[in-house]
């Protein structure tokens, strides 16, 4: 008898595959949302939950039928959400029909401008609030020592204060009804930005609990509080995307040009594989397994920005050229990380590794400036 293994506790091999089909399934789902045929959406949904329940069903059905097995929380939690996506992409037809009737021959706005802007009130309150969190994490201590004992200096807390005071910034221009709209996109990836700091405070943190009388201080678990506020402004901030597009005519699907595609693809393969290069000191690969809250953390806003080049390249160019801007900044953070951590002990070998970041960073504001260039040629 064969047990499916967890992710963490998989062979490189399982947990690659595991890891593939997460994204394919996270990349799909967010080409259904911006996907301008109904047709297409429903495609896409289905497939991604299709796809899901042929991986997570037989895991679940094993752990109910086999003697002396119990199906694992994930598995269920994974079953029931597959079956969700799929009965979403068998309703989505009817509901997309019932839409269009209700609204006539001519698209109308289904969500009124109060409502609208509620929605980006709420993000921006979400953003500031983890922005506040994620800084306030990185000044206290994220380590408790015994008394008497020096606190040890954690430089991966510099990479969390600069990412929690650029979604601040970013998060406060969300209460201005003149910006929220235009900017809104920008906010996005900067938020994965905050989960990849905070988790590589969470891996220090990890590492120095093997020390006698070492425990988590305050900084880690506002640290931990910053990943759950960096999720629900997220959320936010695609319900609040959602609400602009109720406003606009979504019946001709927007598809960037050659151009604008080529420099993208280039900008989510470099910038992509500069993220997950290792250019703090003591980080871990992507090549070792199994993976530390820093390493899952990179690949999150790998993942992030490769979503977002895909979604820019559908969206109004205006948006997404914002939200190419905030990607890149995303990046630039990361490849401005190595200043920020590096200590005089640190190799300057390191420094090299940067280069691939530096060069994505550069590929995605050309690939913003071609963007929005095609709206105002």
């Amino acid at each position: 008898m064969l047990l499916g293994p967890g992710v963490l506790d998989a062979t490189t091999a399982t947990a690659i595959g595991s890891l593939a089909a997460a994204v394919a399934v996270v990349l799909t789902a967010t080409w259904a949302l911006v996907a301008g045929s109904p047709a297409a959406a429903t495609g896409l949904v289905a497939g991604a939950g299709l796809g899901a329940l042929g991986i997570l069903g037989p895991r679940l059905a094993a752990g109910l039928t086999g003697e002396r097995l119990a199906p694992s929380p994930g598995a269920a939690v994974g079953v029931v959400a597959a079956v969700a996506l799929v009965a979403a992409a068998v309703a989505l037809p009817r509901l997309v029909a019932r839409s269009a009737r209700a609204a006539g021959p001519v698209p109308r706005a289904v969500t009124s401008v109060p409502a609208m802007l509620r929605r980006h009130v709420t993000a921006g309150v979400a953003g500031i609030a983890t922005g506040v969190v994620a800084t306030a994490g990185a000044l206290l201590p994220t380590l408790s020592v015994p008394a008497g004992a020096p606190a040890p200096d954690l430089p991966a807390t510099r990479l969390l204060l600069a990412a929690g005071l650029l979604v601040l910034a970013l998060s406060v221009w969300l209460l201005l009804s003149e910006f929220a709209a235009p900017l809104r996109p920008a906010v996005a990836v900067p938020v994965v930005a905050v989960v990849t700091a905070a988790g590589a405070v969470l891996q220090s943190w990890v590492l120095a609990t093997d020390l006698p009388g070492v425990g988590a201080g305050p900084g880690a678990w506002l640290a931990g509080a910053a990943i759950l506020g960096a999720a629900a402004t997220g959320v936010l901030v695609v319900l609040a995307g959602g609400a602009e597009r109720d406003g606009i005519d979504t019946s001709v699907e927007r598809i960037a040009g050659p151009v604008v595609r080529a420099v993208g693809a280039a900008a989510a393969l470099v910038a992509g594989a500069g993220v997950l290069l290792p250019v703090q000191p003591g980080a871990g690969s992507v090549l070792g397994y199994p993976w530390g809250y820093d390493v899952w953390g990179r690949v999150l806003l790998a993942v992030a920005v490769v979503a977002a080049v895909l979604v820019a390249a559908r969206s109004r160019p205006a948006r997404g050229g914002v939200l190419l801007l905030g990607a890149a900044a995303s990046v630039a953070l990361y490849a401005a990380s190595w200043l920020l951590v590096r200590s005089p002990e640190q190799e300057p070998v390191n420094g090299v590794l940067t280069l691939p970041a530096i060069l994505g960073v550069v590929f995605l504001l050309a690939a913003a400036w071609l963007t929005i260039r095609e709206e105002n040629p």
